[in-house]
């Protein structure tokens, strides 16, 4: 009898202990993570890929100003030469914002204007002298900013470039394309599904058909006289790689041609966002 009852005791102290361990977790409501110093971090810890950490960029503010002036005065006082810049400058409230800033910075950081050889020429004509602004006209350039397109995550920018030069007018454009998320300056690698091992053929086939179907057919002939040379044909090639001048626009990507010297003809070609097999999907 009294071992029977010394092990129904036994019994009871082997429940009482196991009901006292259960530990309930239903009242913690936030999961807690433990520092175990002596845990291998290399294999057990999970990796984090963070595609974006905003859904929508920060659109930044910005005015187009005058931030280079420059002229040189001929003997009676009059402006002979001037160079002007008119580019976007924006407020500094971000790093994107003064990425951004510094590239169009860098522009007039490059810019090199020698005045000398003009004042040279001051004698014309079996050694009368003339002054040179009465003659050719003025000298210099004329450049203005404008966005042309601001959506797709992106600020795409237009300059209208006058270049003045005693008499003759050299009209050219240049196109600056930013990631409103990084402030980074895109190529145009950056937005058509083009190598820097093809781009120049593709965009020279392009350049070519676009020209034949609105341009020629619209009755600019001379382009026709122009597309058939050898010449003409590097001269696109040679600005048709992964530094070539493009912006976007509501109908697609425009990429400008300046023209290939004194005779020649600037073009312009637009490849809409719908080629598909062209333009990448984050464009289209």
């Amino acid at each position: 009898m009294k071992k029977y009852l010394a092990i129904v005791l036994i019994m009871i102290l082997i429940l009482t202990i196991s009901s006292c361990s259960t530990v309930d977790y239903s009242s913690e409501s936030t999961a807690k993570i433990i520092n175990t110093p002596n845990l291998d971090v290399e294999t057990q810890s999970p990796t984090y890929e963070i595609e974006n950490t905003v859904s929508e960029p920060i659109e930044l503010s910005y005015e187009i100003k005058n931030t280079f002036y420059d002229k040189l005065l001929g003997n009676d006082g009059v402006v002979v030469i001037r160079h002007e810049y008119w580019q976007p400058v924006f407020d500094e409230t971000s790093e994107i914002a003064k990425k951004i800033n510094q590239v169009f910075k860098s522009e007039i950081d490059d810019i090199e204007f020698t005045y000398g050889s003009y004042l040279e020429l001051e004698s014309y004509n079996n050694g009368d002298t003339y002054e040179y602004r009465e003659i050719w006209g003025p000298g210099g350039s004329l450049v203005k900013y404008s966005l042309k397109y601001s959506d797709k995550g992106v600020y795409s920018f237009l300059s209208y470039k006058e270049v003045y030069d005693f008499g003759t007018v050299y009209m050219f454009n240049w196109g600056r394309t930013f990631d409103k998320y990084t402030g980074k300056e895109l190529k145009i690698t950056d937005v058509l599904k083009l190598t820097e091992d093809n781009i120049a053929d593709v965009l020279y086939a392009e350049h070519i058909v676009y020209i034949e179907e609105f341009y020629i057919k619209e009755g600019f002939s001379w382009y026709e006289r122009e597309i058939t040379s050898d010449g003409y044909k590097k001269h696109i090639i040679d600005n048709s790689g992964v530094n070539a001048i493009f912006w976007l626009e509501e109908d697609g990507v425009h990429i400008f041609y300046p023209e290939r010297d004194a005779a020649g003809f600037p073009s312009e070609i637009v490849i809409p966002y719908s080629r598909t097999d062209l333009v990448k999907e984050a464009f289209q």
